[in-house]
């Protein structure tokens, strides 16, 4: 039995709704885009390249209260640490549903509560179980007779199941023309140019590789006289390629019935320009770049690519989680999600020094934080965190100057009356 077999119970297969139109007169339907540009190598590549940086994500269940942020002692924070679920890590959970969100422009996950209620049967405590992404080929957005919104997911397996649109959380990317939907009008990835350009990619590339079968297969012509007759010049012929077969030395001689003609084989492939306007097509739409790709990306091309492919799915993903996780009332009791990049993502060598040099000064990070910065085991004791007196509070640092001061002009009058 799979994942999803263990929540199915939660699902409704009810028909008791209507298919909710809106204001505009579309019918929000999400149906899985199944066309090939997704095949495309450089396709695949970006979606991964973005995928594994999402998935590197630190997520946090935090309390924030009186301008403080702590970290929540909840079973939440325990499932971001250990896994989401009984079948994936929090980093497998991250890459799929980032996937699935590149692809489909909307991902559905279904959190699985365990409730707990006081004597007169009200709920009066909720706990997250498990977080479980959805992957459902088509979704049609219900309502029912007191206009509660609903999600009715059809599944390849042919299941169809509705669901409170409130009890699933919905990632959206691009969400632009259709009201419930991410993607383009219809709620589908808006990638019909994108497609075109994957055709063509696809054509060169073919065209590349028959330039050069072609050109590793034709290397001469035979000539003979107009007076030879078809069987003789086939005899000719083979008995050709049997001397060039055994020819030790590349040099055969041929009868004086025949001729044989080489042919300069200079194959035209295309250009690099072209090749290079084809693909960046590919890369400007996933923000990508080839550093990226290739893993040779400096600190400043590291962090352009996070602020352009990155950086706004994780300030949504926050959102969007805070959200579905939490009730009003723990919303308004400062409960959040916050997601966190790997530390010193966009670093060098140097850099880290001197961050490490500020952050000790202030007492802001331990010595196991500034040696984990660098890669070095923690060591006992470790956790204790040191600052330069050179810094003081500065709601305090009025008072501070004031007593030295006073502490200074004691000093010379002591100074004075001795003398």
């Amino acid at each position: 039995m799979g994942w999803f077999d263990s929540i199915k119970t939660k699902f409704s297969s009810s028909n008791n709704y209507t298919q909710l139109k809106m204001m505009n007169g579309q019918i929000p339907v999400f149906s899985q885009f199944g066309n090939d540009v997704y095949a495309a190598d450089i396709m695949q590549q970006c979606m991964g390249c973005i995928a594994d940086e999402m998935s590197k994500l630190r997520i946090n269940h935090v309390i924030k209260k009186n301008g403080k942020t702590v970290i929540a002692n909840s079973k939440l924070n325990r499932l971001f640490e250990y896994g989401v679920n009984e079948y994936m890590t929090t980093s497998d959970f991250m890459s799929k549903i980032t996937y699935m969100l590149l692809k489909n422009m909307n991902v559905f996950i279904y959190p699985k509560f365990t409730y707990y209620e006081d004597p007169q049967g009200n709920v009066k405590k909720r706990e997250v179980e498990g977080l479980y992404p959805l992957d459902p080929k088509t979704v049609e957005f219900q309502q029912d007779a007191t206009g509660r919104l609903f999600i009715k997911m059809y599944f390849r397996n042919g299941d169809a199941f509705t669901l409170p649109y409130d009890n699933v959380i919905h990632w959206r990317m691009r969400y632009s023309e259709n009201e419930y939907l991410g993607g383009g009008y219809n709620g589908e990835p808006d990638i019909d140019d994108l497609l075109k350009t994957a055709q063509i990619n696809d054509r060169l590339l073919q065209s590349i590789d028959m330039a050069v079968q072609k050109s590793l297969s034709i290397t001469g012509l035979m000539k003979f006289p107009l007076t030879v007759d078809r069987e003789t010049m086939q005899k000719d012929i083979e008995s050709f390629e049997a001397a060039l077969n055994s020819s030790k030395s590349g040099i055969m001689g041929v009868d004086a019935k025949s001729e044989y003609i080489p042919l300069n084989v200079d194959p035209k492939l295309i250009d690099k320009d072209t090749l290079e306007f084809i693909e960046n097509k590919f890369l400007r739409h996933w923000g990508c770049s080839i550093p990226m790709l290739n893993g040779t990306a400096t600190p400043e091309q590291h962090q352009s690519f996070y602020q352009k492919a990155i950086e706004h799915k994780v300030i949504s993903f926050a959102q969007v989680m805070t959200k579905g996780l939490f009730t009003s009332l723990e919303f308004g009791n400062g409960n959040r999600i916050e997601v966190y990049p790997e530390e010193l993502i966009f670093l060098n060598t140097e850099q880290k020094l001197a961050f490490a040099q500020i952050m000790a000064d202030r007492g802001a990070m331990t010595n196991n934080q500034l040696l984990s910065i660098f890669g070095i085991q923690p060591y006992e004791g470790g956790d204790v965190r040191y600052m330069s007196l050179n810094y003081c509070d500065v709601n305090i640092a009025n008072q501070y100057q004031l007593n030295r001061a006073g502490a200074n002009k004691g000093g010379e009058e002591n100074g004075n009356n001795k003398e």
